[in-house]
């Protein structure tokens, strides 16, 4: 896939997961055992945050603590950690070396990937939990099982 179309994935399954969200962030999630669509929003939102320090930080040994999502507010914090996500990985390369937790990919682009995946599993994860249909894009969803077969963690 090329790079921008990763950047396009994360900007519209997050707009997506957000819209969900605003449905209520009560129902359970049924993929995540024990998890209300609270608890899938704001761990979305600190995988944001947390690859967007690594990136920013140009961080080559490890990640930084996760932050804390916030209890009120939560949806409009979402919709800011994607926004400066987004502006982050736009503005690096993806060939430029950061940390990963894939030894064989330590660039920005193994979070373009990764994070358009994470981005796509948890937006129907929050779909499932209203009861909504989900629909996916046969491409990324290609790439995920390439990413899978490809990447030993």
């Amino acid at each position: 896939m090329e790079w921008e179309s990763y950047l396009d994935h994360i900007s519209a399954d997050a707009a997506r997961l957000s819209e969900v969200a605003q449905m209520g962030l009560e129902p359970d999630v049924p993929c995540c055992s024990g998890w209300i669509v609270h608890d899938l929003v704001a761990h979305v939102g600190r995988v944001y945050t947390q690859k967007a320090a690594i990136i920013d930080e140009g961080r080559l040994d490890g990640q930084p603590d996760q932050v804390d999502a916030p209890n009120d507010g939560l949806i409009e914090w979402f919709d800011a950690s994607t926004e400066h996500l987004l502006d982050v990985l736009s503005a690096h390369d993806p060939t430029e070396a950061v940390w990963s937790f894939h030894a064989e990919d330590q660039t920005v682009g193994f979070w373009y990937r990764r994070l358009a995946h994470e981005s796509l599993i948890h937006r129907i994860d929050a779909e499932q939990a209203h009861g909504l249909p989900s629909d996916f894009d046969e491409g990324l969803a290609s790439d995920g099982i390439d990413e899978g077969l490809t990447r030993s963690v």
